[in-house]
C-alpha cells in the first residue's frame, strides 16, 4: 500500500482529523540508516508524527521536528512539508550503559528529552517559530500532545501507532492519527477532543491504513459526528542535497577546519545524514572554494 495520508473535517467544519499510513514510506527512509529494529519503530514514530503536525499546516510552511532522548534514541531530525515530503534521519544511542529513562525505569524508549518543532513561512522577511517542550514520559506523542496544548495552544491530540514483526526484524506498520479543533468548535466538541486518551488516538491511528475503519473509529470516539474527506494525498521521500550545498556547507565551516579534516587526503568524503548519498570534494576544489571567497578565511 502506497503512504498517504487522508484528512476529514466535521460537518459543520469544527474539527480536523487526520490518518497517516507512512508504513512503506519508512521502510524505505531506514533502509539506507541500517537502523536497528528498535531504532526503525522509533524513527517511524518521529516521520509520522512530524507528517501529522505538517499536515495541519498551510502550503507557505515547513516543518522541521528535532527529537532529543536519553534512551534508546539520541536524536531524530525529521523534515516534513503540507505537501506531503518528508525526509528524516534518526541518531541510536548505541551504548546501553548511557541508557538513561525515568526514576522509576518504566518510562517510553525516548527516555527524557526535549522536542523542538520549527515551522518557516516560506515567504521573504518572515521569522521562523519554535515551539519547545520536553519529552518527559519517553513517549513521543505524549510529547507532541504536549508541544499543541503549551506552544500552539491548540486543543489537539495525536496518537502514534508502530508495529514491528514477530521477530522484531522489520517495521510492519507506522501509522498515526490528529484529532484537532478549528476555530468555531464549541464547548461540547472541545471537552469531547480533550476527553480522548492516549489509548484512543494510537489504536485509531493503528487503522489508518483503512479508511472506511478509521472513519467509523473516529466517528465513534466523538458521539457519532459526520465527517466528510478533505484531502487524500499519497506522501513521498525527498532529498535536497547536491554538490553545491555540500560545498556551501564546507565554506560555512571555515578553512582552518576544513583542512584540518582533510589532512593530506586527496579529498573530502562528506555522506548526507538523510539520503546518505556520499560526496567527494577534491583538495584543489576546496583550496579554490577558500580562495574565491576571503571572508570565509580563518
Amino acid at each position: 500500500m502506497k503512504s498517504h495520508w487522508t484528512k476529514w473535517l466535521s460537518q459543520p467544519g469544527n474539527i480536523r482529523t487526520v490518518a497517516v499510513e507512512a508504513t512503506e514510506l519508512v521502510k524505505g527512509l531506514s533502509k539506507p540508516q541500517n537502523l536497528a529494529a528498535a531504532s526503525q519503530a522509533g524513527f517511524g514514530e518521529a516521520v509520522v508524527g512530524a507528517l501529522l503536525i505538517a499536515s495541519a499546516h498551510k502550503s507557505s510552511e515547513s516543518i522541521n521536528m528535532n527529537a532529543q532522548g536519553s534512551g534508546l534514541f539520541r536524536q531524530a531530525i525529521i523534515d516534513a512539508s503540507p505537501e506531503g515530503r518528508v525526509r528524516g534521519f534518526l541518531r541510536e544511542q548505541k551504548d546501553s550503559s548511557l541508557h538513561t529513562f525515568g526514576a522509576s525505569g518504566s518510562n517510553g524508549p525516548w527516555g527524557s528529552g526535549v522536542l523542538s518543532v520549527l515551522y518557516t513561512k516560506n515567504f521573504e522577511g518572515k521569522y521562523p517559530y519554535t515551539g519547545m517542550v520536553p519529552i518527559s514520559t519517553g513517549f513521543l506523542d505524549e510529547a507532541i500532545n504536549e508541544y499543541y496544548r503549551d506552544s500552539e495552544q491548540l486543543v489537539s491530540k495525536v496518537g502514534l501507532f508502530v508495529e514491528l514483526t514477530p521477530d522484531g526484524r522489520q517495521v510492519i506498520a507506522a501509522r498515526g492519527a490528529l484529532v484537532q479543533a478549528l476555530g468555531g468548535a464549541t464547548s461540547d466538541e472541545l471537552e469531547d477532543i480533550r476527553g480522548l486518551s492516549i489509548q484512543h488516538l494510537r489504536h485509531l491511528g493503528s487503522t489508518a491504513d483503512n479508511t472506511a475503519v478509521f472513519m467509523q473509529e473516529m466517528s465513534a470516539l466523538l458521539k457519532q459526528r459526520k465527517f466528510e474527506v478533505v484531502e487524500n494525498k499519497e506522501l513521498t521521500a525527498f532529498c535536497n542535497c547536491g554538490q553545491d550545498r555540500i560545498e556551501r556547507a564546507l565554506t560555512l565551516t571555515g578553512e582552518k577546519d576544513i583542512k584540518e579534516a582533510l589532512g593530506n587526503e586527496p579529498f573530502m568524503t562528506i555522506i548526507c545524514d538523510f539520503c546518505r548519498k556520499e560526496f567527494r570534494v577534491s583538495a584543489e576544489r576546496i583550496k579554490s572554494l577558500f580562495s574565491r571567497d576571503p571572508s570565509r578565511l580563518q
